[in-house]
């Protein structure tokens, strides 16, 4: 219950990517490219429209000779990330049910690749391996695995559960449609337009003079404009600091988080410019009525 691409570079052994992975130089990658030209994020796999597709994040790719931002993938798809250097699609899966994970406070949501729970301050999934976790979830091809903290791993399918101190969190089936992101979303909330470099957003909405946010909270804007498209927290995260204690990290993230949320809603931005999936994954939605520019400097 998982929805699957198998790909390799070049002669490469096969890997398995799923919604979330990044591909690019950096190590925390679940495809690690060993090449100058690609970079450490360089694109992203994601659930769209009951498809997986590959999202440009920090590069760029060609297809059939065009360069994209996106493609929706398919069985023998091959992407260019560099002149010469090419990932080949041999398979994707796509099950009608994705095995998720609920709870009290905890709304239905997608496992992807490793993930770890935690209870505080709110129950919550984060992308990745966790030491300070309270529970972790992983796959072994289309099986799944949890281990609370001090117990032993054991099966995860659908129907089971698991109790974390008072806390009981259960596997459930979600639809491939549900679980994907929506290509597009409207609403009747005034036009944004956004100004970027590398450091500070200007902001106006409803065409009303523009607002400049700055600090840390205007760098989290600035890079999430950047990357065009859904990333894991950390990655936004590790532009910003170079912090390596994963608990310090988050609170840090967390905090800048919940300041450029409130400065946004200040200023009369909507609700879910800034949308986050609960598994680690952050985006900026734009409408087609939003414009966005990046200044130099």
């Amino acid at each position: 219950m998982q929805a699957v691409v198998w790909c390799r570079i070049g002669d490469d052994s096969l890997v398995s990517l799923g919604h979330g992975d990044v591909i690019g130089r950096m190590g925390a990658a679940a495809l690690v490219v060993d090449d100058a030209r690609v970079s450490e994020a360089h694109a992203i796999v994601s659930l769209r429209g009951g498809a997986l597709h590959l999202l440009a994040l920090r590069g760029r790719f060609r297809v059939h000779g065009q360069v994209r931002a996106e493609v929706e993938i398919h069985d023998g798809l091959q992407i260019e990330l560099a002149e010469g250097l090419l990932l080949t699609i041999h398979r994707v899966s796509l099950p009608p049910h994705l095995l998720g994970v609920e709870g009290q406070g905890l709304p239905p949501q997608v496992l992807g690749g490793t993930t770890s729970f935690f209870l505080a301050p709110t129950p919550s999934l984060r992308k990745g391996w966790a030491p300070e976790a309270q529970v972790w979830f992983w796959n072994v091809d289309q099986d799944w695995r949890a281990q609370v903290q001090g117990e032993q791993p054991r099966p995860w399918r659908q129907g089971d559960t698991l109790q974390v101190q008072d806390y009981v969190l259960r596997a459930v089936p979600i639809s491939l449609r549900a679980a994907s992101v929506p290509r597009t979303r409207q609403d009747l909330a005034p036009p944004l337009h956004l100004s970027a470099c590398v450091n500070t957003v200007q902001i106006s909405v409803d065409r009303e003079a523009p607002v400049v946010i700055g600090g840390l909270p205007g760098r989290l804007l600035a890079e999430l404009i950047a990357f065009e498209g859904p990333v894991s927290w950390d990655v936004v995260a590790g532009e910003l600091w170079s912090e390596r204690d994963p608990g310090l990290l988050r609170r840090r993230w967390d905090v800048t988080l919940s300041r450029l949320r409130n400065r946004l809603r200040a200023l009369g931005a909507r609700d879910d410019l800034i949308a986050a999936d609960g598994a680690g994954q952050i985006e900026l939605v734009l409408r087609p009525q939003d414009a966005v520019t990046l200044r130099d400097g």
